[in-house]
């Protein structure tokens, strides 16, 4: 039977010393670069963020995880065009979701978060900036919590840029900050879901919990319009 790198190295009898230095030297790398990977945060989540407890929630390479249709995966990137797409993961209730997003011209998505499917509570994911989105009310800008909360305006980049974009929900409270801006942040305790500023009520931003997705609308032309996101990270909050 041939000898464990343990034994070469306790037992001088077995090998010559050199082997016995180049075995040990060979079983430490592997032990080592086993731990490594063992350790090694996800898909786009720094090591800061591993410790603070984020996980990927994409692997840079297919959409496990994900059901919809009309997205795919190009270079690191989910692209949506046209369609929605729902995290598998189960429900979410309190989180932190980090990503970065690039938008085609007159691009209009979203983010759907506490969704039992049968409603939207919809976070504004749309090129507010081009000339044909310039009647946009102000809870249809990017950010906005739709119909219900305006974000603010200026933060997000052009057509072609990547934004950095995080949001928290955490109890009734809903932020987002893009490109370290923080463009909204409302407390769903202080509104009148009954009367929002759309005209409608919005009672599903009273549940608790539900799944989270991406909403794949028309962009301004009416047009499947393409939207990519990378480096989604999401961090479950008591």
């Amino acid at each position: 039977m041939t000898p464990s790198p343990v034994q070469l190295f306790s037992n001088r009898s077995l090998v010559p010393r050199p082997l016995r230095l180049g075995c040990l030297a060979v079983w430490l790398g592997l032990a080592l670069v086993g731990q490594a990977r063992a350790e090694a945060p996800g898909e786009g989540v720094s090591a800061e963020e591993a410790a603070e407890g984020f996980e990927s929630l994409f692997d840079g390479k297919t959409l496990a995880d994900w059901q919809g249709s009309g997205w795919n995966v190009e270079d690191g990137a989910m692209v949506c065009h046209g369609g929605f797409l729902t995290y598998a993961g189960g429900d979410l209730a309190n989180f932190v979701l980090r990503f970065e997003v690039k938008l085609s011209p007159g691009a209009n998505n979203g983010f759907n978060f506490r969704s039992d499917g049968s409603f939207w509570n919809e976070l504004q994911v749309i090129d507010d900036t081009d000339p044909l989105n310039r009647d946009l009310k102000p809870y249809q800008t990017h950010g906005s919590l739709y119909g219900v909360a305006a974000a603010k305006r200026g933060a997000l980049k052009g057509p072609g840029e990547w934004n950095t974009q995080e949001i928290l929900a955490d109890g009734t409270r809903i932020a987002v900050t893009l490109n370290g801006t923080r463009i909204l942040d409302v407390d769903l305790a202080t509104l009148d879901l009954d009367h929002c500023l759309d005209g409608t009520p919005h009672p599903g931003l009273r549940q608790k919990a539900g799944v989270i997705g991406w909403l794949g609308h028309a962009n301004a032309k009416e047009e499947p319009g393409d939207v990519w996101f990378r480096r989604l990270r999401l961090k479950r909050l008591p």
